[in-house]
């Protein structure tokens, strides 16, 4: 009997006893995003030659085929991709896309 009453304040002491809670947080970290470099733009020399320009709007010729046409800001052409720019650039006239550009 003696060592049953034992066994239940044993149980009760360690059952009465506090649980720890740890207050630190834990953080983790994302890794730091990796910047890219630009892509350098290539000027395209091959098919296209401004015929009229004007800021955000220009005619362009296809020197091969014989090919005009309109183009403006947010249109897009082959060799250089979706035209986010037109303006003079250096004192040139200049159709930028997103992977080239057209001088004139």
């Amino acid at each position: 009997v003696a060592q049953e009453a034992d066994q239940k304040n044993t149980a009760t002491t360690q059952s009465e006893e506090p649980e720890t809670i740890s207050t630190e947080e834990k953080t983790t970290h994302a890794p730091a995003p990796t910047l890219s470099k630009p892509k350098p733009v290539k000027s395209v020399k091959a098919n296209w030659k401004i015929k009229a320009i004007q800021p955000g709007k220009a005619v362009i010729r296809d020197t091969i085929s014989g090919a005009v046409k309109s183009v403006e800001i947010g249109g897009f052409i082959q060799e250089i991709g979706k035209i986010t720019d037109i303006t003079k650039k250096n004192g040139k006239w200049v159709v930028i896309g997103k992977t080239g550009e057209i001088t004139q």
